[in-house]
């Protein structure tokens, strides 16, 4: 397999282009960095396919170069794939990144070699499909400490202080420093958490469950994040994104 880490023959990429959201489309760049990012840390195989043409076709990512707007696959096989995606410049990309299906559509920027084997230059893609049970991609954050403060209840409330164990767009996980008489569906207002480089992100917060934490003697609960500013949700993402950069690094 090819290595590209220090091939600097490629270009930017075109800018990109809104696309609509739903349930289980990915369409933040920092999200699907992260994801791209896991897909290839696991050495994950993908199955390419092309509108109009029958046969599957197999390929590896290579590399994923976010900031120069573009990922890298190795050569297709069989032969007639590599044909097909020169005159096609487009295709049907499809993995499973630890058991969930992994789907977005590669457009194809330019093609080369390196001994004797073909790679291609794609553009980072604008969406991607996965189809996790979550609506949002999900890191844990074992070794990189965010903290957590809220309010329970009306006026003042009752002051409620922990960690996150885990964070996506959508929600956290939540470990707290004391028993709380959480229940889904209570309002957690005035909550913050501090990002690693100093930020704190203001929002409030809907109880998903609840329940004891054993092994601290705390309370544990699961959230989804309410009145959160978009200029916070690209914080996130982009923390969320350089966890996974980290953890791919120490793997």
């Amino acid at each position: 397999m090819i290595m590209l880490k220090n091939l600097n023959i490629f270009g930017s990429a075109e800018p990109s282009r809104p696309r609509r959201r739903s349930r289980f489309h990915v369409v933040n760049k920092s999200a699907i960095t992260a994801l791209l990012t896991q897909a290839h840390k696991h050495k994950l195989f993908f199955t390419v396919s092309f509108e109009n043409h029958k046969g599957l076709y197999n390929t590896a990512l290579l590399g994923v170069y976010a900031e120069q707007g573009f990922v890298a696959f190795d050569e297709l096989t069989p032969s007639k794939g590599h044909k097909l995606f020169l005159e096609e410049k487009e295709a049907r990309v499809t993995g499973r990144l630890e058991g969930v299906e992994l789907r977005f559509s590669a457009r194809l920027l330019e093609a080369g070699s390196k001994a004797g084997v073909a790679f291609y230059k794609v553009a980072l893609p604008e969406e991607l499909v996965y189809k996790q049970k979550r609506e949002y991609f999900r890191v844990t954050l074992l070794g990189s400490p965010v903290s957590f403060q809220g309010r329970l209840g009306e006026d003042e409330g009752i002051l409620l202080q922990g960690h996150l164990y885990d964070l996506s767009l959508g929600g956290a996980k939540v470990v707290l420093e004391q028993t709380a008489p959480l229940s889904a569906g209570d309002i957690l207002s005035a909550c913050t958490i501090r990002l690693p480089d100093g930020v704190d992100i203001p929002f409030s917060l809907r109880v998903c469950y609840a329940g004891a934490d054993k092994s601290g003697g705390g309370t544990v609960l699961g959230g989804q994040f309410r009145d959160l500013q978009k200029s916070d949700e690209n914080r996130i993402a982009r923390f969320i994104s350089d966890v996974q950069r980290e953890k791919a690094k120490k793997s």
